[in-house]
C-alpha cells in the first residue's frame, strides 16, 4: 500500500481545512475574490492569545484538588528516581 496516506500528512492536511472553508465562505458572502490577509488584518483580528498564569488561582475545586495531588506526587519522586532510570537495565 504504497498510496497509503500517513498520519502525519493527514493531520496537517486536516487542520488547514476549517480554515480554507472559511476562508471561501468569507469570500463567497462578500462577493470578493480569494486573496491572503495581510498580517496587520490578521493581528487585528486575533480573538485569544496566550497569557501569563502567573497571578492565577485556582480556588477550592476538584481542579485543585488534581493539581495538588499530582504536585504532591511529583514532589514525592526522589531525584535519584528521575534522573536513573529503574527499569531494571
Amino acid at each position: 500500500m504504497s498510496d497509503s496516506l500517513h498520519r502525519r500528512d493527514f493531520l496537517k492536511t486536516a487542520s488547514a481545512v476549517p480554515l480554507a472553508l472559511a476562508r471561501a465562505a468569507r469570500s463567497e458572502m462578500s462577493g470578493a475574490p480569494l486573496q491572503n490577509p495581510k498580517p496587520s488584518e490578521l493581528s487585528a483580528r486575533i480573538k485569544l492569545q496566550a497569557f501569563n498564569y502567573q497571578g492565577v488561582r485556582l480556588l477550592e475545586s476538584r481542579w485543585q484538588q488534581q493539581y495538588r495531588s499530582a504536585r504532591d506526587y511529583y514532589f514525592g519522586v526522589l531525584d535519584d528516581d528521575i534522573l536513573i532510570s529503574r527499569s531494571g537495565l
